[in-house]
């Protein structure tokens, strides 16, 4: 599980999100409760504007896997500023900075 994470991580970090999308999926498939591997996913898609409501989903299922897990509200408050909800993604920055 954790290198199935790590793998994601560098495929995100070198924007290459299709690859790191597969491989988080892999991971939600093995480990459906992972939180942070929905939390990855949805920065992976919100990358697509074609795919907001999926990415708005994936970041709120990582919330409600783990409401005290920062990233994950993180990951939602980039989620909705790239829908240009800047007031909801400015509330769960601060949840975020909050934990």
């Amino acid at each position: 599980m954790a290198d199935q994470m790590a793998r994601a991580q560098l495929l995100m970090a070198q924007q290459r999100y299709e690859l790191a999308e597969q491989e988080l999926r892999r991971l939600i498939g093995e480990h459906p409760e992972h939180a942070l591997a929905f939390a990855c996913l949805a920065i992976c898609i919100a990358n697509d504007p074609q795919r907001n409501q999926e990415a708005t989903d994936a970041a709120q299922r990582a919330v409600h896997l783990e409401p005290d897990e920062p990233f994950c509200f993180y990951a939602l408050s980039s989620v909705l500023q790239k829908r240009n909800h800047f007031k909801e993604a400015l509330q769960q920055i601060n949840e975020a900075i909050r934990l």
